[in-house]
């Protein structure tokens, strides 16, 4: 038998409350910007927590939207566990 190990906590912590479970309606992180101006999202070494809304489109644990240029973005390191939704979600980003 071979099993992979990962560390899911980290220093900082996005998560739901204690309903998160019960009404799948949990936290989410959403990086908004325009297709002229652009936008930075820098999300790094976090843990994300009964994150996400299931029933709810657009409301992701991680969530780009309409954010333009995004060269100076990233999403590293981070663990995303007990999730009611997709973990990252990009719309309508453009990586030149």
């Amino acid at each position: 038998m071979c099993a992979e190990v990962g560390l899911l906590t980290r220093n900082i912590v996005i998560r739901g409350d204690s309903t998160t479970k019960s009404t799948g309606y949990g936290a989410h992180t959403m990086v908004y910007g325009s297709e002229l101006t652009g936008a930075i999202g820098r999300i790094s070494y976090t843990e994300f927590y009964d994150v996400g809304q299931g029933n709810i489109i657009g409301r992701y644990p991680i969530h780009f939207h309409q954010t333009g240029d995004m060269l100076q973005s990233y999403v590293t390191g981070n663990s995303v566990h007990d999730s009611q939704a997709r973990l990252v979600t990009l719309h309508d980003v453009r990586f030149l």
